[in-house]
């Protein structure tokens, strides 16, 4: 049987492609691009029963047993049968003093990052660490991002809860499955193949690239290879101001609450570039539609099927000029509302489908992307501590990028953390100074202010 034909060999991801295509060539360590979460599991959680709550997960996840190799010069993804051995093993601290544990989970931890393997696998680790018995352990989890996008990796944790809460009972794990991983993989790639997604291309030929400005810079771009400096900044928006702008406003002006994030930003970006910018803006993938009016394109409940399905999709944002806050934020929901898939069809375009006539047209579209916004969502912090038997460490881990990693200059990402949205910029400080990425930051929060400051009537 020829090996595209074969059950187990799958097609790619948008987001898979953007990785193996064009991340990965610029990535000193492909190997590593990963998320990962320490977990604090019951004393009842013994070796055992870890490993059998890590087993049900693994069998559960078609993507987490996945691995990648190349066919004829194109990425394919192998899927290993369900009752192949989970990689998990367990680690015994009881002799390492407790003044010194965490600092060893730091460490295993982080040799866990480097032991993935993207063409022989794995890509998932589950290392289970303990000490005295009667007493809580951990359990890390280390997931590489081809595999798994950030609403994957909150279905695994949950997943993991569920198991370990019912044999914490007495009873079997069991887990939830969604849709078939490799039926929605297929189902994306035929969509991606099709004259309705080249049905896209008029409106996307028909938006004013030319008009696009780029994000300044305090040094000259890169010439050939170069160590990136990769740097975070977080600030947090108050409790007040949040709860304004992710709940009021969008109840208030009937907007998603998406739609207020990407105007906000979009504000400031463009007042910042004094223009129109183009952004990319990360979307879970799982709503692909047949056209306006047509059938979903991935199958029910994908909603609860592990892997990177998130795809970026582009929007042009103008300048605010003479609008006022909240009639701003509608032009711009508007401009994300007409784009056809919420504007994610172009990353298909540019990343799964077939290379044909448009491909050099579609690629330059995309070149024009100036930023990246991430949104992950408002859960509060009782959904966060929603679970039944495990809580999630909230202690600092290594996700650097890769420094030679070659990737847009800022990213922006959004989430709400104890009830106040959180905003961090990613940022490459061989090119924007720390002044920069502050004044930046200070400008969006001052945004979220002036947009809160809408709802008072």
């Amino acid at each position: 049987m020829p090996a595209s034909t074969r059950p187990d060999i799958l097609p790619l991801l948008p987001s898979q492609a953007w990785i193996l295509d064009q991340l990965r060539e610029s990535q000193l360590n492909a190997q590593r691009f990963n998320l990962c979460r320490v977990l604090t599991v019951p004393a009842e959680c013994v070796t055992a029963s870890a490993l059998t709550a890590v087993t049900a997960v693994w069998r559960s996840h078609g993507a987490l047993r996945a691995t990648f190799h190349q066919e004829r010069g194109a990425w394919r993804q192998h899927i290993a049968d369900a009752f192949a051995q989970p990689p998990f093993r367990s680690v015994d601290l009881s002799r390492v003093p407790a003044t010194e544990r965490e600092a060893a989970i730091d460490r295993l931890t982080e040799t866990l990052h480097n032991t993935l393997n993207v063409e022989t696998g794995p890509l998932v680790r589950f290392l289970h660490i303990h000490a005295e018995a009667d007493t809580s352990s951990n359990l890390v989890v280390v997931v590489h991002h081809l595999v798994c996008d950030y609403l994957s990796l909150s279905m695994l944790i949950s997943d993991l809860d569920s198991a370990i809460a019912r044999l914490r009972e007495g009873r079997e794990p069991r887990i939830v499955v969604g849709a078939d991983y490799a039926q929605a993989v297929r189902a994306l790639a035929a969509y991606s193949a099709s004259d309705t997604l080249l049905g896209e291309l008029p409106y996307w030929a028909s938006q004013p690239w030319d008009e696009t400005v780029m994000l300044p810079t305090d040094r000259p771009d890169y010439e050939g290879e170069a160590f990136r400096q990769w740097t975070s900044l977080t600030v947090s928006v108050d409790e007040r101001h949040t709860h304004a702008v992710i709940r009021t406003l969008p109840e208030q002006e009937g907007l998603a609450p998406q739609q207020v994030i990407v105007g906000t930003v979009a504000d400031a970006l463009t007042a910042w570039a004094d223009g129109p910018i183009c952004v990319q803006v990360l979307r879970h993938g799982r709503d692909f539609k047949h056209g306006a009016d047509g059938p979903v394109v991935l199958p029910p409940q994908v909603w609860r099927t592990v892997g990177f399905f998130a795809t970026s999709g582009l929007v042009i944002v103008p300048p605010r000029g003479v609008l006022d806050p909240v009639a701003y934020l509608q032009s711009i929901a508007e401009l994300m509302r007409a784009a056809p898939n919420h504007g994610t069809g172009i990353g298909l375009l540019r990343w799964s489908a077939p290379a044909g006539p448009f491909s050099t047209a579609v690629r330059k579209m995309w070149s024009r992307s100036a930023v990246q916004l991430n949104y992950f969502g408002s859960g509060s912090r009782r959904a966060r501590n929603a679970f039944q038997a495990i809580s999630v460490c909230d202690r600092p881990i290594s996700s650097a990028p890769d420094p030679l990693e070659s990737r847009l200059p800022l990213t922006v990402r959004m989430a709400v953390r104890a009830d106040r949205l959180r905003v961090t910029l990613d940022y490459d400080a061989g090119l924007h100074l720390g002044s920069t990425a502050a004044e930046i930051a200070q400008l969006i929060c001052d945004g979220f202010s002036r947009y809160a400051s809408a709802t008072a009537t």
